[in-house]
């Protein structure tokens, strides 16, 4: 008997030393993508709660020249101010994220690349449009309940307007205003140039928006059975929402335009206007 006991126990001290099983690193790599994924999502709920649900009570933050330590309760104050009143039209990543997991288990990061559009409250009681894009790395740790985050190193930077939008709305408006104007492009080439911008997401501050709107609304006539008819109506309809679009983001020179553009649409399809 004493013999069956020693053997046990001898057991039971091998399996004692044994190495841990090793994490299954690629499982650990989608769920970490999962909380990432997870995070866009609460931004663009103003899910605040969500956020901090993988917030620790400390963690290190780097950005601007600095390094400095956040509380949960500093975080969640953040959040609550940031979120307020925002709405986001464009939260998404422009790449895929990198995700890294330690052999463990233990520690991983993810480098990310999004791009961000709002709307947010203004001191001055309006609302104003941001556009900017973020780069930076996030670093967790596996505490045996699920990833939390424990460092953040961020980047943004701010869109800039489009500056060949800015050259074809220039182009549109000196045919028009000068005949020394010296301008080859047609309207119809410059239409088409807006819609390859627009297909490749090269439409995106409000400025832009007003110049892609601005160049539509120019949609040519044709003759038809002795009327005015237009090439493509559906170009005003697309101008008005893009001068609306422009207006909410704080451009003031889109609020005649998208008056403008719907009033023309109505004209050519249903026969009134506004």
């Amino acid at each position: 008997m004493m013999r069956i006991l020693l053997c046990l126990f001898s057991l039971a001290l091998l399996a004692g030393c044994l190495p841990e099983r090793p994490a299954d690193v690629d499982d650990e790599k989608v769920s970490l993508l999962q909380v990432h994924r997870a995070d866009i999502q609460a931004h663009r709920e103003g899910a605040v709660d969500a956020l901090l649900s993988t917030i620790p009570q400390d963690m290190i933050v780097a950005g601007d020249g600095h390094v400095f330590h956040q509380s949960r309760d500093q975080v969640r104050q953040f959040f609550t101010g940031y979120l307020e009143g925002a709405d986001y039209t464009r939260y998404e990543d422009l790449m895929v994220p990198h995700v890294e997991v330690s052999d463990d288990g233990t520690m991983g990061w993810i480098i990310s690349r999004t791009a961000v559009e709002r709307t947010e409250p203004d001191p001055g009681g309006g609302r104003r449009a941001r556009a900017f894009t973020y780069a930076g790395i996030m670093a967790y740790e596996n505490r045996g309940d699920g990833w939390m985050k424990v460092a953040n190193m961020s980047s943004f930077a701010p869109d800039l307007d489009n500056a060949e939008l800015a050259a074809l709305a220039q182009e549109d408006q000196l045919v028009r205003t000068s005949e020394d104007h010296g301008v080859t492009r047609t309207d119809e080439e410059r239409r088409a140039r807006v819609f390859v911008l627009l297909a490749g997401g090269k439409v995106r501050t409000a400025r832009d928006k007003f110049h892609a709107a601005l160049i539509l609304d120019h949609t040519g006539l044709t003759e038809c059975d002795g009327e005015s008819v237009s090439l493509s109506a559906e170009n005003y309809l697309l101008a008005h929402e893009l001068a609306e679009q422009a207006l909410v983001g704080g451009e003031e020179d889109a609020r005649g335009l998208a008056a403008a553009s719907i009033d023309r649409y109505l004209g050519f399809t249903s026969g009134t206007r506004k």
